[in-house]
């Protein structure tokens, strides 16, 4: 996995697949630019195949975009979910029924998706009475830092302390033994790269950010499910909130 302009040029089948299959599961929209055409075309990801290594999206209604793509013409995918942006280039591995008016265009999996985390839209704040704790060392340290989870992403984590009177952190400082509890729920042995040290004066709080770094897939994959539920469940809460107060007024 390639670090490219803050996001990330995914290589592995695995991931691909992860990827494609969310987009799917999201019934994200796809634009779709053929090369050489200044237009745009709108489409949907139907199927992923992980065996076969290809995706099926759903037919361009658009002149003879359909025609121009199965006859091998490049193209680019773009599309979010969740607050990821997702870039790919790809040409068509023939189509549906029908030869020049085809139902669905299947297309092989590409080298590579580009992969780019929106960091505000993809926070996942957590409630102040959800129990959560990190503990954080590293080599420069004798003595543990100890501190609560603000909030979580799939590349980071915010969190606040409260007890020091002084919050003594390098950006950039490398920890190398850390452990994220919430709750019973999670809980994530890694490393982390301090970049955000601060002191909210107003809550008399130190605060900070810090990226994971070292994830294996196993971890990113369990941290990715995470962050995606407690996603919902803050939505959920949302919406149950406007319920309310709309029954109300």
């Amino acid at each position: 996995m390639n670090t490219e302009d803050g996001g990330e040029q995914i290589t592995n089948v695995q991931d691909i697949y992860r990827t494609l299959k969310s987009l799917q599961l999201a019934r994200s929209q796809l634009t779709v630019k053929i090369n050489g055409d200044r237009q745009s075309y709108a489409s949907m990801v139907m199927h992923v195949d992980l065996q076969r290594r290809r995706f099926t999206i759903d037919e361009l209604v658009a002149g003879d975009a359909n025609r121009r793509v199965a006859a091998g013409q490049p193209f680019t995918i773009i599309a979010f979910y969740e607050g990821v942006k997702v870039i790919l280039k790809g040409k068509s591995a023939g189509g549906g029924r029908g030869q020049t008016l085809l139902d669905t265009i299947n297309i092989n999996f590409p080298a590579y998706i580009y992969h780019k985390q929106r960091r505000q839209a993809f926070r996942a704040p957590l409630a102040a009475d959800t129990p959560s704790g990190i503990r954080l060392l590293s080599g420069r340290r004798h003595t543990a830092l100890h501190g609560r989870i603000i909030d979580l992403s799939t590349t980071g984590v915010g969190c606040e302390f409260t007890k020091p009177a002084r919050l003594d952190i390098d950006k950039h400082e490398h920890f190398d033994r850390c452990t994220i509890n919430i709750g019973d729920e999670f809980e994530l042995h890694c490393h982390l790269i301090a970049r955000s040290p601060g002191y909210q004066r107003l809550l008399d709080r130190y605060t900070c950010g810090f990226a994971f770094t070292l994830l294996d897939r196993h971890q990113q994959k369990a941290l990715d499910r995470y962050v995606l539920a407690i996603q919902r469940r803050a939505r959920k809460a949302r919406s149950q909130r406007r319920a309310v107060i709309a029954s109300v007024a």
